[in-house]
């Protein structure tokens, strides 16, 4: 019987770790490391006033309306940057399922974003910042939830 085989993501709003796990008994083995500094776009500038716009001479002067904090425009970013990577792990390592720890803000965000592989298998999440735990720490959380 092939082992179930398990993509570990963990994600905060500046830093993200991704492990894998090759079965029950097999150790959790970290594969990617990276914060969101580490990006071309991480210092991007973005507004936090909303624009205004005239439909014709004469008419109303309207105000648009402020859609996203830039703090939520930057969790969105990098929840790109991360995504990706999990991603492209998943297109190496014939992963069966994926397990994810994020503050639930980011972990809505990563949800959000998910598409294609990622989007479809199985998924066990929890709404913590684990970033800085130890694998050890990691197995012992999740396993509450699934056989890992």
């Amino acid at each position: 019987m092939k082992p179930t085989t398990t993509l570990v993501l963990l994600a905060d709003e500046e830093h993200a770790r991704i492990y894998e796990k090759r079965g029950v008994n097999e150790p959790l083995v970290e594969l990617q490391s990276f914060e969101k500094s580490s990006f071309k776009d991480s210092d991007k500038q973005y507004s936090d006033f909303p624009g205004r716009s005239a439909a014709a001479r004469g008419t109303a002067v309207h105000a648009f309306d402020r859609t996203t904090s830039e703090r939520e425009q930057e969790r969105e970013a990098f929840a790109v940057h991360v995504l990706e990577a999990a991603e492209g792990h998943l297109k190496r390592g014939g992963f069966d399922r994926v397990a994810m720890a994020a503050p639930p803000k980011m972990l809505g965000t990563l949800r959000a974003g998910m598409k294609g592989k990622l989007a479809e298998i199985e998924r066990f999440e929890l709404d913590k910042n684990l970033i800085a735990e130890k694998p050890e720490g990691l197995v012992a959380r999740f396993s509450e939830m699934i056989a890992f």
